[in-house]
């Protein structure tokens, strides 16, 4: 026990809930019962660790970058109790490893100046310190990218000892080996402790801080680090370390101690550092070329802001705020990778005006982020989406490793989703994004590289690394098959029931690996645990992925509303089309408007079905109720049937005879559903009477007409880019010359439904005859190609002749919309 107590539990301060606790020593929150300052806290030790390490927080009381120690505390448990000041950022260590604190080449020299100032004042007093670490660096204030506003202040003295006094048992202090110099390790029971150790701990200090996250010879073992050291193997040089810097902690690690430098020799060799940052070249001006706006929701922590262009038109833009030195680095690769349709636009450098930051000028994605949209259940893609999204992943990374980069950084929130539709591949797009971690492949053999492992996603190598860094084309593959499983579990963090990364860590490290989500596609999870081979060599390149990708089919499971034979009866089969067959169908129990069965193969369910789920909601579109479960395992949608069949069957029979007025009706029902079709930037793709269902007819009377569009086998979401190859027939007749004129590329649009239904509207007219009937499918686009245009039908006015050849103008842009040719429509007047 102490021999005087400077203060009295309960009187002067008061004790507080457990922090944490070390070897011999419990750490407890504290507060003055009189308000003062600065902030405490209570050091509950037991008499051993009294004995041994109380003296040196005593002794070491008067310097500004050691931890002030205001002496005994009383207390009825006659236990030794320290009163020391707090540090309100924590250890320096940790805020490394979470990221908290991200400082400057110039503010770590700073650090390690303050760190040595301490050495100094306690090698002068004859003691060494034994533990230098980052662990036991505290930090009081902190600014990541100015010098002046920082202050550490140095603790813990379980290993410290006089030097005019060794310690008589040597053995109850453990060596600190992944710090410590290596005649510390040479030593058997004996003490070769000196200022000249604790210079060889203050360069692996260094290094570690300057590594950001690093432990030095992470996930080795002691004895393989002892032998490792006493070989002579070094740390590797951490990325972005400053060239004089790097100097001086190699001189630190001198295997013979007389040529290490003393502590105040490395003072000296500090203070003549002058780390110039190379001044950075703008490509944008704040307000003059690009205006910030707001912080866009959900980004507080990514600081992505809302911008406009003020001198050019050009794509919606987004100002990301980043430290300088990621920003300048980041760039870097973006420029390396100019443009390409699979990784985000950025545009260059801003200043943003705010010391040590800048803004990222880049392209802004429509719909966010892959992992926010999963998450919150905006996006629910089919496993074909899926498959789609990963393809233009795959398409992207195959290009980055071309160039010889890597990622390293590969995840669902690292995908900006451009265009998305849950039910059809075509209608998604997305772009790769955020080169934080990326790096160069040339550099990769140096061993000098290292960057902030992403635990959850990385591959087991990367954690393996002691130092040296292993990110490769193969690491990059492993995180891409975390991230298809992110996907695939609808945004799930991987290992999410773990909150502890270290835990994660060991897992991965004893080759766990993560379990295959509910109704995933064997395909798909066939793919993901090839990333996951252990040996790298095992793994497929980006480029045979993608080979392996385009051949996966993936089955969907159908959200079933209706049981076959339980809600609903299947009759006698009616008719079929390519890839349908359809049957009459009867509710089981509940007196409805007829019904029908269509039963699909799959592939036209990937297609097609999706389309009459999501243009569900309009009164000229035929109505579906949902997907029907059956014992034959087969995709079954359950429709409203048409009383009166098609309007083409309807009129060559003569079952129906509208009078000009009644077919105006019948026109503007139709353009009804395609404003509504291609106000979701979709495309009909055949529109015709055949494709019109009756559900209300009479030749005199409009009002009593009731037609719905049906029959989405060609419709597809509007985007130039497709390739038109997996359409399986083009509509020759009806379709629009553009469609005609191109090869492999998709022209289809709403103009082109405006052509279509100019040739609906003939054909209607023609009592339903057949548009170039008698001609084989090849002289028809031969004659369409040299600009022959079908006649006037004998029943159409000049008015309704002047509208349809509006609607059949070859150039698709002087065409009218749709909303234009129903407000054409509305104002003919019949006489």
């Amino acid at each position: 026990m102490p021999d005087h107590f400077d203060y009295k539990l309960n009187v002067n301060v008061e004790k507080g809930v457990q922090l944490f606790g070390q070897i011999g020593k419990t750490f407890y929150e504290a507060k003055w019962i009189q308000p003062r300052e600065p902030q405490i806290i209570l050091i509950e030790m037991d008499n051993e660790t009294a004995y041994h390490e109380a003296s040196f927080y005593i002794q070491l009381n008067s310097h500004d970058h050691i931890i002030h120690t205001f002496g005994f505390v009383d207390n009825d448990l006659h236990l030794p109790i320290l009163l020391q000041e707090r540090a309100p950022f924590g250890n320096l260590s940790a805020l490394l490893q979470q990221n908290r604190f991200k400082p400057s080449q110039q503010v770590l020299v700073e650090i390690f100046n303050q760190i040595v100032d301490a050495m100094i004042y306690i090698v002068a007093q004859n003691i060494v310190h034994g533990d230098l670490c980052c662990h036991n660096v505290l930090v009081f204030k902190m600014n990541s990218n100015k010098r002046e506003e920082n202050l550490v202040k140095l603790t813990n003295y379980h290993n410290a000892r006089s030097i005019d006094q060794p310690i008589k048992n040597d053995d109850r202090i453990t060596a600190p080996i992944r710090y410590c110099a290596v005649e510390i390790l040479r030593s058997a029971g004996r003490s070769n402790y000196s200022e000249l150790s604790d210079v060889y701990s203050m360069g692996v200090l260094m290094w570690e801080a300057c590594s950001q996250v690093e432990i030095p010879y992470t996930n080795i073992s002691n004895i393989e680090i002892r032998q490792r050291k006493l070989r002579g193997e070094k740390l590797q040089r951490p990325y972005q370390c400053d060239d004089h810097l790097w100097l001086i902690v190699q001189d630190c690690w001198h295997n013979e101690p007389d040529l290490r430098y003393t502590f105040s020799e490395i003072k000296v060799r500090l203070s003549n550092i002058k780390i110039e940052k190379p001044s950075i070249s703008y490509d944008f001006a704040l307000n003059i070329d690009v205006k910030q706006g707001a912080l866009m929701p959900g980004t507080r922590k990514n600081n992505v802001y809302n911008a406009e262009w003020l001198l050019r038109k050009g794509p919606k833009i987004v100002l990301i705020k980043k430290d300088e030195d990621i920003a300048t680095r980041e760039i870097e690769f973006y420029r390396q990778l100019k443009i390409h349709p699979r990784i985000i636009q950025v545009f260059g450098l801003v200043d943003s005006k705010s010391s040590g930051s800048i803004f990222l000028l880049q392209e802004c994605a429509s719909h966010g982020n892959l992992s926010t949209l999963l998450r919150e259940n905006h996006f629910k893609p089919l496993p074909i989406v899926l498959v789609e999204i990963f393809s233009q992943l795959l398409d992207a990374m195959a290009y980055i490793s071309s160039k010889k980069i890597v990622h390293g950084n590969l995840c669902c929130r690292n995908v900006l989703v451009f265009k998305m539709n849950p039910y059809h591949r075509k209608g998604n797009s997305v772009k790769l994004t955020n080169f934080d971690y990326a790096q160069f492949m040339d550099h990769l053999k140096n061993g000098k590289d290292e960057i902030i492992a992403t635990v959850r996603y990385c591959a087991p190598e990367i954690l393996e690394s002691e130092g040296q860094s292993k990110y490769s084309e193969a690491s990059d593959v492993y995180s891409l098959g975390v991230l298809m499983w992110e996907a695939c579990s609808k945004g799930k963090l991987p290992y999410a029931s773990i909150a502890d990364d270290n835990e994660v860590r060991q897992r991965k490290l004893s080759g766990e690996k993560l379990s295959k989500p509910d109704n995933f596609d064997e395909k798909i999870w066939e793919l993901i645990q090839m990333c996951w081979a252990t040996q790298t060599d095992l793994r497929f390149n980006f480029a045979e992925m993608r080979t392996l990708i385009s051949r996966i089919k993936p089955r969907v499971a159908w959200h079933y509303k209706y049981n076959l034979n339980i809600d609903v009866q299947k009759g006698v089969q009616l008719f079929g089309q390519l890839g349908k067959s359809f049957y009459q169908a009867t509710w089981s129990s509940r007196h409805e408007s007829p019904t029908i069965l269509i039963e699909m193969d799959h592939e036209t369910a990937y297609r097609e079905a999706s389309f009459y789920i999501q243009l569900n909601h309009n009164d000229h579109i035929v109505h579906t109720f949902g997907f029907v479960n059956n014992n034959r395992h087969l995709p079954m949608l359950l429709q409203e049937r048409a009383p009166f069949h098609n309007l083409s069957i309807l009129l060559q029979e003569d079952g129906f005879q509208p009078s000009q007025e009644v077919l105006i009706e019948i026109f503007g029902q139709i353009v009804d559903a395609m404003i509504y079709i291609a106000g979701r930037n979709i495309v009909h793709g055949d529109l015709c009477c055949r494709n019109v269902l009756v559900f209300k007819m009479n030749s005199n009377q409009r009002k009593g007409n009731l037609v719905k569009v049906t029959n989405f086998h060609n419709a597809q979401h509007t985007d130039e880019t497709l390739n038109d190859n997996d359409r399986l027939i083009i509509p020759v007749r009806y379709c629009a010359p553009e469609i005609l004129h191109t090869r492999g590329k998709s022209n289809y649009s709403e103009a082109s439904d405006v052509y279509s239904m100019g040739v609906l509207m003939w054909e209607a007219y023609s009592q339903g005859e057949i548009p170039y009937a008698n001609m084989s499918n090849n002289e028809i686009r031969q004659r369409r190609l040299r600009g022959e245009q079908l006649q006037p039908p004998s029943k159409c006015h000049t008015d309704e002749w002047t509208l349809i050849t509006q609607c059949c103008l070859k150039e698709p842009e002087i065409r009218w919309t749709f909303s234009q040719l129903q407000s054409l429509l509305s104002s003919i007047r019949i006489k």
